[in-house]
C-alpha cells in the first residue's frame, strides 16, 4: 500500500489562533483578496462562508428566509464532519449538545445487517455524534455572523447570478 503525504490547509488568519490546524499544517495565503458570494446560509453554505472569510476574502452571504432559524431533524455527525467543525472551532459547542454514537447496526426486513459499524474497530478515538440539525445551524449561522468580513443579508431570494471581472 502506497501512502500519500496528508496535507492539513490552514485557512485560519491572524485574528484567530485558537482555530487554527494543527501543527505541521500550510498555511494558504490567496493570491488575490476575493469578493464572493454564498447563496444559502444552512450547513454548506455558513461553512463555506465562514472559511472563506478566514482566508480573507469579503464574503457576501445571502438567504432566501428573513429570520433563519433552527429546522429539520436528526442527523449524525460523522468524523468527517467532525473534522470540520474542529477546523472552524466550533467542535466542541456542538458536541456538548449531542449524544455520542459508538457503532451504527442497519437490518433489512429479514434481519440481515446492511450496515454494522463499530468506530473503535477503525480508530479507538473515532465516534459519531447523535443532534438535532439544529444544533449544527445555530453554531454555524452564530459564528458566520461573528465573523468582520462576512456581510449576512437575510431575507434575499437569488434568481440568477453572473461572473464578473472575467471570472471563469
Amino acid at each position: 500500500m502506497v501512502s500519500s503525504p496528508t496535507i492539513t490547509p490552514n485557512f485560519c488568519d491572524d485574528r484567530r489562533p485558537p482555530a487554527c490546524s494543527p501543527q505541521g499544517a500550510r498555511t494558504i495565503t490567496p493570491v488575490k483578496r476575493l469578493r464572493i458570494g454564498v447563496v444559502g446560509a444552512g450547513t454548506a453554505g455558513a461553512a463555506a462562508a465562514i472559511f472563506l472569510a478566514r482566508a480573507g476574502h469579503a464574503v457576501a452571504l445571502y438567504e432566501r428566509v428573513a429570520a433563519p432559524g433552527p429546522v429539520g431533524a436528526g442527523i449524525t455527525l460523522q468524523p468527517t464532519g467532525q473534522a470540520v467543525l474542529a477546523r472552524l472551532g466550533l467542535l466542541d459547542a456542538i458536541v456538548a449538545r449531542a449524544t455520542q454514537i459508538d457503532g451504527l447496526l442497519c437490518r433489512r426486513p429479514d434481519g440481515r445487517a446492511v450496515v454494522d459499524l463499530h468506530y473503535a474497530d477503525l480508530d479507538p478515538a473515532l465516534r459519531g455524534y447523535g443532534l438535532h440539525r439544529g444544533v449544527l445551524f445555530e453554531a454555524l449561522f452564530a459564528a458566520a455572523g461573528a465573523e468582520s468580513r462576512i456581510a449576512l443579508h437575510c431575507g434575499v431570494a437569488i434568481a440568477s447570478t453572473t461572473l464578473a471581472d472575467g471570472g471563469a
